[in-house]
């Protein structure tokens, strides 16, 4: 699977970056893909993309060095996990408050047993690799 910069960051306890669009433009994800930040955040909780412009953009951050991850609008399973098989590498999940809302993103976010993310990665499996449902 191709390395998740951010984790890689914080598994040799150093700080992670990220540089953080509000645009649906793919272009200026992947230009910020290329400034040396771990990671590129797509912003839809308040940011213009949508599912729509949202692949072209992980597509285009996918280019770079840079982890491609989205911030999605709220905790809604459906939406989490097609972000995954649309191929992010890491979600910010706004408007959690609580232990139950905490569990249920994990949940979306993950495949069992640890969750119940539904096999269907389709880009996800392209960009991470072979050993992607071993490794997500």
């Amino acid at each position: 699977m191709r390395p998740n910069k951010v984790i890689e960051a914080w598994q040799a306890g150093e700080t992670a970056f990220a540089a953080w669009t509000n645009t649906e433009s793919a272009y200026i994800a992947e230009v910020l893909g290329h400034t040396g930040a771990d990671a590129v955040v797509i912003d839809m909780q308040h940011g213009m993309a949508d599912m729509h412009s949202a692949l072209p953009m992980l597509q285009a951050i996918s280019t770079t060095p840079a982890s491609p991850f989205v911030r999605v609008p709220g905790l809604d399973p459906r939406l989490i996990m097609k972000l995954l098989d649309y191929g992010s590498y890491g979600l910010i999940c706004p408007l959690v408050d609580n232990a139950e809302q905490a569990e249920a993103f994990v949940a979306a976010s993950s495949y069992p047993p640890r969750g119940g993310r539904s096999y269907g990665p389709v880009r996800g499996l392209l960009y991470g690799g072979p050993d992607y449902l071993a490794e997500a």
